[in-house]
């Protein structure tokens, strides 16, 4: 089964120590989800150390985060859409479930385990794109209802190109679904599933993604901007660079290689995701045929999904004593 790109914050650590953590995730094994360090606005998880809280009340901390752009941080733990632990030493007076010991190869890795079951609905959202991506071409226009042992797992609607997912769905019951197809009044998806449109379902998988994905003809024929320049929060710095490196000239895929300096695989690897997100085309009478649009509409944040619906909160609380 193929595991999904997992992006993980550091606040307030020093190189060296993102450095050395950095190493050791490299070293993961292959069956779990690969963890690469991220800007803390982009990441799905966050360790902060306890050493970068420089104040706090009931409900807030105040961070220093050693971000260039960001320097201080204020944080409602409560209120997190992302999973979030603690390493280093913390105020005496602040009481905090969720701890990682750097020094402790089994607990940064308890707590990666942790992280990847808090963010469950994530990996189940990537293992049902990856499918919906290899079955594209033999589904078809119609309903279909992913189902395992009698249980509905994920209602996928290529009619008006949306899909519900169960929140209690694991990646590993999708690879062992199957896929029925129902007729067309069998489109209603229930209330507690997860729903976004297929097109999110796609950029999901492909931003992360280790295969190469990218349609052949994005190698081979002149690619241009479809839509205005605008930034979308899943949008990493590379992304962006290669829509401005579009607006400015279309280009070939090896003129874009030339251009921005990307290896082969690493610009695939990032061109994949602005094709699904319907950004760059082939087709010159498309480019920017969509003035008014925003490209944010298909924006995945760090959050596809709500917290209700992960099975691992973090949570801080003030010792008795300290109030």
């Amino acid at each position: 089964m193929e595991q999904p790109i997992l992006r993980l914050g550091l606040i307030g650590f020093t190189d060296s120590v993102s450095a050395q953590i950095s190493d050791w995730l490299l070293n993961e094994p292959r069956n779990w989800p690969r963890w690469c360090f991220s800007n803390f606005d982009h990441a799905d998880a966050w360790i902060i150390n306890g050493s970068s809280i420089h104040g706090f009340t009931n409900d807030e901390l105040l961070l220093k985060t050693n971000h260039p752009t960001r320097e201080w941080l204020h944080l409602n733990p409560a209120k997190m859409t992302r999973p979030v632990a603690f390493a280093g030493r913390l105020p005496s007076a602040l009481e905090i479930a969720d701890r990682v010991d750097f020094s402790s190869h089994t607990s940064i890795r308890q707590q990666l385990r942790n992280f990847e079951a808090w963010l469950r609905p994530l990996r189940a959202q990537f293992t049902l794109g990856a499918d919906v991506l290899e079955r594209e071409a033999e589904l078809g226009s119609g309903i279909y209802h992913v189902n395992l042992q009698g249980h509905l797992l994920a209602v996928i609607d290529t009619v008006k190109s949306r899909m519900g997912l169960a929140p209690t769905a694991r990646p590993v019951d999708l690879t062992q679904a199957t896929w029925d197809r129902r007729p067309m009044s069998a489109d209603l998806i229930p209330d507690n599933f997860i729903k976004m449109s297929l097109g999110k379902l796609k950029l999901i998988y492909a931003t992360r993604t280790q295969s190469d994905i990218l349609p052949p003809s994005l190698r081979t024929e002149t690619l241009y901007p479809r839509r205005e320049l605008l930034q979308s929060s899943w949008m990493e710095e590379e992304h962006w660079l290669l829509l401005q490196a579009l607006h400015s000239k279309a280009s070939s895929f090896e003129a874009l290689m030339e251009r921005t300096g990307m290896p082969a695989n690493m610009l695939a690897h990032y061109l994949a995701p602005l094709h699904f997100a319907k950004l760059v085309t082939t087709k010159a009478q498309s480019a920017l045929k969509d003035k008014t649009h925003t490209s944010g509409s298909e924006s995945v944040p760090a959050s596809a999904f709500g917290a209700d619906s992960a099975p691992h909160v973090p949570t801080y609380s003030l010792t008795a004593a300290s109030r």
